[in-house]
């Protein structure tokens, strides 16, 4: 049987970081507007027809890296049918916050030496963090999966 847990770890980027952290957040929200403008327009919820149709875009319009740019259609796919399956009309999906799930070992990693590594517009940044209380799930014997920054 396998578990999952949630792990909380904070973060504690330089000044410089937090600006490249929060340029990258919000470049993910509009690129999840834009997509989402897509899906309620063409009505397709099929993931690589979606990445197809929004993927170039992303790239040039909105600065989004490539893993960025797949996340987001499957964070809008995930959204519409959320909807549908709660039986809500065919509407516009909006986001006021980001939808980035970061992706382990592409997205962001964890180094043993307390540091966080997360991709950003402007490529990597390396982080210190602190686990407090959660120490024993970074003891190398838990796997690591997607992680969301709040």
């Amino acid at each position: 049987m396998e578990w999952t847990i949630t792990a909380k770890v904070k973060i504690f980027p330089n000044e410089e970081q937090k600006k490249l952290l929060l340029e990258t957040l919000q470049a993910v929200k509009v690129g999840c507007n834009f997509v989402s403008e897509q899906v309620y327009q063409s009505k397709v919820l099929t993931r690589a027809k979606l990445i197809k149709m929004t993927y170039e875009t992303l790239r040039s319009r909105y600065s989004l890296r490539s893993q960025m740019s797949q996340s987001i259609a499957i964070a809008v796919i995930a959204k519409y049918k959320s909807a549908k399956s709660n039986d809500h009309d065919w509407s516009l999906v909006r986001f006021k916050n980001p939808e980035y799930d970061l992706v382990f070992n592409r997205d962001y990693s964890i180094r043993p030496n307390k540091i966080f590594s997360v991709n950003t517009l402007e490529g990597r940044v390396q982080i210190p963090y602190e686990t407090k209380g959660m120490e024993h799930f970074f003891d190398g014997t838990w796997r690591f999966g997607t992680a969301k920054p709040w």
